[in-house]
């Protein structure tokens, strides 16, 4: 408010349109600006108040009070924690994959072994030798239509034979 009663103090003059103009406004564009009051300890008084609310501030937050480092100690160990705790989880992470890995190969290897093992086998027998000595030594032949019992299952693709089936 005291501005504004300074700055009507300064009117110049009056133009044909009853308008004021002040001495100390100018026109650069389309806003006005006011001219900064020069005087030397107005300026100096307004920079002290305004830099005086945040020195104390500053000084305010640069303090470190028991609460604010206990709190800062606790938070660092949390962090270092955590930090230690990822570090063993990639290294344990590491370690099962290492595992997994030479599991894998044993696996792998089982498999080729069983395969091979199995061709052999496979190679080693004669179907027609093996038919002619179960058909003459053994007493063994093909079933008769007689002796065929065929059962029909919904869910299952296999049957298993807990007892023995009833003779008809």
């Amino acid at each position: 408010m005291a501005r504004r009663q300074e700055d009507s103090s300064r009117v110049s003059g009056r133009n044909s349109n009853n308008r004021t103009y002040r001495s100390d406004t100018y026109v650069e564009g389309n806003a006005v600006r006011y001219l900064e009051d020069v005087s030397g300890d107005s300026g100096r008084q307004k920079m002290q108040l305004t830099n005086r609310p945040k020195s104390t501030r500053r000084a305010r937050g640069l303090q470190l009070t028991s609460r604010y480092v206990a709190f800062l100690f606790v938070a660092v160990a949390v962090f270092a924690c955590l930090c230690a705790q990822y570090v063993s989880l990639l290294a344990d992470g590491k370690t099962l994959q290492k595992r997994v890995t030479s599991l894998s190969a044993q696996v792998e290897a089982a498999k080729l072994e069983n395969d091979a093992e199995y061709y052999r086998i496979m190679t080693g027998l004669d179907m027609s030798q093996l038919r002619e000595d179960a058909i003459e030594r053994l007493g063994m032949g093909y079933p008769k239509k007689s002796q065929i019992v065929e059962y029909h299952m919904d869910d299952s693709d296999y049957v298993r034979q807990y007892v023995e089936l009833p003779e008809e």
